[in-house]
């Protein structure tokens, strides 16, 4: 069964960790081929200078490792924050409209036509972001509900981006569009039966930066026939410095250089009108450790220092984020929540210290996922093979792996070295499992008994594909997309597969430019993040 409350203690209340654990954790120091830390001088992946877009945090109003880990001790701590903070909750998703799938538009043939004075008064791309279209329009139509831009290659649209209705100049982005190419839009406001829509509307898209990088991937078919997943892959070059968007057919959509080297993890808030970036930091160096808020018209970009911070993030609904951060007692990991629009980690504040699952062990997290169901947090730590999860208020709910701080057993309660991971329902995980680094990465899914306290491999996928080994010395990432399928990323090797249920290679995509972060597949890139 998961922990009672008096098995439990808050973070940030008690130095003393969880109760009635017996052996301390494993304190492995480090990690990399053959035990071996690839961090050793020399040995760090090349990066390119940072590029920094500048400028202040404005309104944009639209709609919306590395070289391997280190783990053990490091110099230097963040702030020791309070315990127990919430993770947030309740804020809407998208901004004002219902946002679409890919295909998935709203019907409007039944709608009765009313005229809304509809006057557009901004309709081109981003001076900054040469695929992202700017929309702004005023309108006045009594009792409207929703009101949204259909777009696409053609007048049959493709796409739907939502438009905030409470504004009096309303003003949208067109997100997913691909470079040097016209589009054409429609407005739509709807009233009950009532529509009010907009002529057909045209804008061209910009070409996309001279960079090599940011050309169109390469898609090699694998041995499944099972349709691809459609919607979009966020990712960063690891190698270089580009924040990247690509569409199912691996087309770069939207891009930014982003404002560090070595960037490892990019998600969209979930009002979806920024992303958020880190870098790797995977040494928690004092000197690393920044986190980046970057609208997706491209406008703005507003740099936070996190120092010891490293690795991960992900975004919450109120507009916070949570990160990975050495612990106050700098032997270990916790996790902090930063206010959206906080301009410093000065305020940033515990939601859990990942001490207190392995008592009186180094720790080192390397992946962080949130889910919304029950405001929960599933942490990787890389020391001690092991997966926990702990509620919003930062109390232990299990953990998995870890020896005998593991609350489960089984052949799914042990493994060697994993990273990104996804937690699918309250007793099923899915994980990339490093390995060695000597044979193919698996990725595998367990499921937990709570009744037996016992954990059990299911679906697993390993693949010889990449010249005999598919695998990731660092990083890596997984996650189960919204009709079954698995989206596989190799982080160290550049490359992802698309997995159908039975574990059969769909499609594998060469990422650009060498190494590449953590991924997220989205079916949209308007509203919430997928669960």
């Amino acid at each position: 069964m998961p922990r009672t409350d008096s098995d439990r203690v808050l973070c940030g209340a008690s130095g003393q960790g969880r109760l009635g654990q017996g052996r301390l954790g494993l304190g492995r120091l480090t990690c990399g081929l053959m035990g071996v830390s690839l961090l050793a001088p020399g040995c760090s992946e090349s990066a390119q200078p940072p590029v920094s877009s500048g400028g202040q945090l404005g309104t944009t109003g639209g709609t919306g490792g590395f070289a391997a880990d280190s783990g053990g001790a490091s110099s230097g701590g963040g702030p020791s924050g309070s315990g127990g903070a919430s993770a947030g909750s309740g804020a809407s998703a998208g901004s004002g409209g219902v946002a679409t799938a890919p295909g998935e538009l709203t019907d409007l043939s039944s709608k009765t036509r009313v005229s809304c004075g509809l006057s557009i008064s901004t309709s081109a791309v981003s001076p900054d972001m040469a695929t992202v279209g700017v929309v702004e329009f005023t309108a006045e139509l009594p009792g409207a509900s929703a009101a949204f831009v259909q777009f696409g290659k053609t007048s049959e649209y493709e796409l739907e981006a939502p438009v905030e209705l409470a504004a009096p100049s309303h003003r949208t982005l067109l997100l997913g569009m691909v470079a040097s190419t016209e589009y054409h839009y429609r407005i739509a406001l709807v009233a009950g039966d009532q529509a009010c829509v907009s002529d057909d509307q045209t804008l061209v898209t910009g070409p996309l930066p001279a960079s090599e990088e940011l050309a169109p991937v390469t898609i090699t078919p694998g041995p499944s026939d099972v349709a691809v997943e459609p919607g979009f892959i966020v990712n960063a070059t690891y190698d270089s410095n580009w924040i990247y968007v690509l569409d199912h057919a691996g087309n770069v959509v939207w891009y930014v250089a982003a404002p560090f080297e070595q960037p490892t993890r990019a998600r969209m808030s979930w009002d979806g009108r920024h992303m958020w970036v880190r870098d790797g930091n995977p040494t928690a160096s004092e000197d690393g450790g920044r986190i980046a808020k970057i609208s997706m018209d491209g406008s703005s970009s507003v740099v936070m220092e996190a120092p010891t911070s490293h690795h991960d993030l992900a975004v919450l609904p109120d507009g916070a984020i949570a990160y990975i951060k050495r612990n106050p007692g700098n032997t270990c990991d916790a996790i902090y929540r930063h206010a959206g629009d906080a301009a410093s980690d000065e305020a940033d504040t515990l939601i859990f210290d990942v001490a207190d699952a392995f008592p009186g062990g180094t720790c080192h997290a390397n992946s962080l996922h949130y889910r919304d169901v029950d405001r929960s947090f599933t942490i990787s730590d890389l020391n001690h093979d092991a997966y926990v999860k702990v509620s919003g208020a930062g109390q232990v709910e299990w953990v998995l792996g870890g020896g005998q701080s593991s609350d489960f057993t089984g052949d799914g309660a042990s493994w060697e070295r994993q990273h990104g991971h996804h937690l699918l329902a309250d007793d099923l995980l899915l994980f990339f499992n490093n390995g060695s680094g000597e044979t193919p990465s698996p990725v595998r899914e367990v499921s937990l008994d709570f009744a037996a306290n016992a954990a059990a491999f299911g679906f697993e996928y390993q693949s010889s594909a990449c010249d005999g080994a598919c695998m990731s010395q660092f990083m890596g990432d997984v996650q189960r997309l919204p009709h079954g399928n698995t989206l596989v990323t190799y982080s160290s090797m550049g490359i992802a597969h698309e997995v159908d249920p039975d574990g059969e290679m769909i499609r594998a995509l060469d990422l650009p430019a060498g190494a590449a972060g953590y991924s997220e597949h989205r079916p949209t890139l308007y509203g919430a993040p997928p669960r």
